[in-house]
């Protein structure tokens, strides 16, 4: 069924000309395995409820802040080469949106610099605030439905002589994540699915497999 849509099918309108090899996985652990590294989309509603506003733009403000509160304790407490050596490695972590790099190995380079206890704990804590907010980047609002607005009814001119009706877009919050940093427990609820909430709300949401 899989190579029969793919061979017919249309995505986003457009022919499906290639693909990979299909492969029959027996579990959710190797379909992780065999897409390697990559970005998994995941539905993020919840910080709508979080936050008031554009979450967006929330999220790269707080980031932002606690970049800056870090940088300024940084100079206020050490001499001006540990000073140097420390906002190297927060530089790289900054540069590096904590994708490639994991927050521990800063904390690790940090520790190696020998600072007084105080000093690196504070540094460390301030790490932890900015992975935390940074997690909350890469977001993005995105149509993930359709309020109808009208009766589905047939119409002249319209694509597969399907029912057609007027609707208004349905929008959500999605974040981008790096399946660096996604578990088997919350890869398996990554999937995608589409429904009908009610009679005139159709949406695509996410559910476990």
């Amino acid at each position: 069924q899989i190579k029969a849509y793919l061979h017919n099918g249309r995505f986003a309108g457009g022919q499906i000309v290639d693909y990979n090899r299909l492969d029959d996985l027996d579990s959710i652990e190797n379909v992780k395995h065999e897409l390697g590294s990559g970005f998994v989309v995941v539905e993020r509603n919840d910080l709508l409820q979080e936050h008031r506003g554009n979450p967006v733009e929330h999220g790269m403000k707080l980031v932002s802040n606690a970049y800056r509160d870090l940088e300024r304790f940084v100079k206020r407490e050490l001499n001006e080469d540990q000073a140097k050596q420390a906002m190297v490695i927060i530089n790289k972590t900054q540069e590096t949106k904590l994708v490639d790099l994991e927050i521990g190995e800063s904390k690790e380079e940090i520790k190696d610099l020998n600072l007084e206890q105080h000093v690196a704990f504070v540094i460390n804590d301030l790490l932890d605030y900015l992975d935390y907010q940074r997690r909350h980047t890469w977001l993005s609002l995105t149509m993930l439905g359709h309020q109808l607005l009208t009766a589905p009814k047939a119409r002249d001119r319209v694509r597969g002589n399907y029912e057609h009706a007027f609707s208004e877009p349905v929008v959500g919050l999605i974040q981008y994540k790096s399946l660096n940093e996604i578990e088997v427990s919350d890869f398996k609820h990554s999937f995608w699915i589409h429904t009908w909430k009610s009679p005139n709300l159709f949406v695509f949401t996410q559910a476990g497999v």
